[in-house]
């Protein structure tokens, strides 16, 4: 996707069991999938624009009832 803004985010699993999760913004979601206790799965999610304000990625994990979030700083390709 050149020329083109994309938000990459991993996913650490520190507790004993696998986890099953999301992630969302403002350009969509993506499943994580099962991330085993230990492991760590990276995600992409594709913007389809050049350039993207600052905002937060949201990862909901199955069975928790809070969620966790992370802050992104605003990029430009051009």
């Amino acid at each position: 996707i050149a020329g083109k803004a994309s938000l990459f985010a991993t996913v650490t699993n520190t507790g004993t069991a696998p986890l099953t999760a999301t992630l969302s913004s403002a350009y969509g979601t993506v499943g994580v999938g099962t991330v085993a206790s230990g492991a760590s799965v990276s995600k992409t999610i594709a913007t389809r624009t050049a350039s993207i304000d600052a905002g937060r990625v949201t990862l909901t994990v199955q069975g928790s009832a809070t969620p966790v979030t992370a802050d992104y700083r605003a990029v430009s390709c051009r």
